[in-house]
């Protein structure tokens, strides 16, 4: 499977799926969340995405994604709260069936953040509760989980979801010391840990396809492939692809003396996570996300197994 992970927030992200669209056999669009004291449901369909896929490639299902996030900032504390209410929980779970229906979407990605550890068992619950409800229509439910945190139980999850989606990337990220987002040693050592509990055949490897860049004392800003080719172009910084984590970034020091070093993902690095996955015969590869990657990703996504470079 070739998967792509869409927003509505990126003004590159609707181009960038015209052209994605031929290479993709899912979309998962990041359209739903859960928003407020009492985390009702706030849903935001993109109607010309809906348009693109219908008139150029009907069959594909589209998954659209759950967030308990609100402009990039997470509530686990509010939806631990949410989850430990029955009530509450059977009315989401009616919110979210209504909307998946009147929208004849095939199922739906959850992707629930900074949840407190406390409330794994709550949200066991509620994901059991919310695949029986997708099942009995017909839907299929996506799981999004950390790639290394071991607070989650993995094979647990596992039964109840039709698919775990591993979110690889994020080794350092905004708020740690600058680094490599996914080093290739990184990625092989975790994904060999979590393959010793998953089945493949249920399995996605989501992959990222996006940058940072860090800058001494300001707050980190998040690059798209482009962003990131730019900005080294723009300061004459020259783009090493480090040969510890097989990632490329850079560094340079701005004439008003901020230095900023930015690490990001490329084709290269999604080839050979791939290469890396096939080896357990996972079912497919997920992109965070069209609109944010280097193009040449393309040429390596939605191959058969094992493909030559």
């Amino acid at each position: 499977l070739s998967i792509g992970f869409y927003v509505n927030w990126d003004d590159n992200s609707y181009p960038a799926l015209k052209r994605a669209l031929p290479h993709l056999d899912w979309v998962i669009p990041s359209w739903i969340s859960l928003e407020g004291a009492n985390l009702e449901l706030k849903a935001e369909v993109d109607d010309r995405v809906l348009k693109l896929i219908q008139e150029t490639k009907p069959n594909v299902p589209i998954l659209p994604m759950i967030q308990n996030a609100v402009e990039g900032k997470w509530d686990g504390a509010g939806l631990a709260r949410l989850l430990a209410n029955p009530e509450a929980r059977t009315a989401r779970i009616d919110d979210i069936v209504s909307f998946l229906q009147s929208n004849k979407f095939q199922g739906l990605t959850v992707d629930f953040e900074e949840l407190p550890p406390g409330a794994q068992k709550d949200l066991r619950d509620f994901l059991s509760e919310l695949s029986s409800a997708l099942t009995s229509h017909g839907m299929a439910m996506v799981l999004a989980v950390p790639f290394d945190d071991d607070s989650w139980p993995y094979a647990t999850y596992a039964q109840i979801a039709d698919y775990m989606l591993l979110m690889g990337y994020d080794q350092h990220w905004d708020q740690s010391a600058p680094g490599s987002i996914a080093a290739q040693d990184w990625f092989e050592t975790i994904l060999d840990k979590r393959m010793q509990e998953l089945d493949p055949d249920r399995t996605i490897a989501a992959i990222g396809g996006y940058g940072y860049d860090w800058i001494k004392g300001h707050q980190t800003q998040e690059l798209t492939f482009e962003e990131a080719v730019l900005s080294a172009n723009d300061s004459e910084a020259e783009i090493q692809f480090d040969p510890k984590t097989a990632n490329p970034h850079f560094s340079f020091i701005e004439d008003d003396g901020n230095r900023h070093d930015v690490w990001f993902l490329d084709g290269v690095t999604a080839y050979n996570e791939i290469e890396a996955g096939d080896a357990y015969g996972v079912a497919g590869y997920a992109l965070w996300r069209v609109g944010s990657e280097d193009p040449s990703v393309w040429s390596v996504l939605g191959q058969p197994y094992g493909a030559p470079p």
